[in-house]
C-alpha cells in the first residue's frame, strides 16, 4: 500500500498508520475518505507506532465503491493498494479503482 498524500496526518513515509482506510465512491471513480490534512484533529485508531514497541500490519480497507473490480463484500481484494496525491482539493483518488 503506498499513500502518495503527503500531507495527510497519517502519512508516514508513503504508508499509512490509520488501522482503517476507507475508500468511497465519487461518481466514476474512488477516493480515500480517510485522507484528513495536517491540522485536522486525529481519531484514535492509529496502528500502534514502531518506535513504541507497536508492530506495523496493513490496514483493513473497507471499501465502499461497489462498482470496483476489487471490491468482494465491502473489503479491498487488490494486491497493492495506491492513494494518490489531492490535486487542488481535499480528494485523495484511489489509483487502484478500477470500473467493473
Amino acid at each position: 500500500m503506498k499513500c502518495y498524500a503527503e500531507d495527510c496526518i497519517y502519512n508516514a513515509g508513503k504508508e499509512c498508520v490509520s488501522d482503517l482506510i476507507r475508500i468511497s465512491p465519487e461518481r466514476n471513480d474512488a477516493y480515500c475518505d480517510t485522507y484528513l490534512s495536517e491540522g485536522g484533529v486525529k481519531p484514535k485508531i492509529f496502528r500502534h507506532d514502531a518506535e513504541f514497541g507497536g508492530e506495523w500490519r496493513t490496514p483493513q480497507v473497507l471499501c465502499t465503491a461497489s462498482r470496483c473490480v476489487y471490491n468482494k463484500a465491502f473489503r479491498c481484494c487488490a494486491k497493492d493498494l495506491r492513494i494518490e496525491a489531492p490535486q487542488g482539493s481535499n480528494i485523495c483518488a484511489c489509483g487502484t479503482y478500477r470500473s467493473k
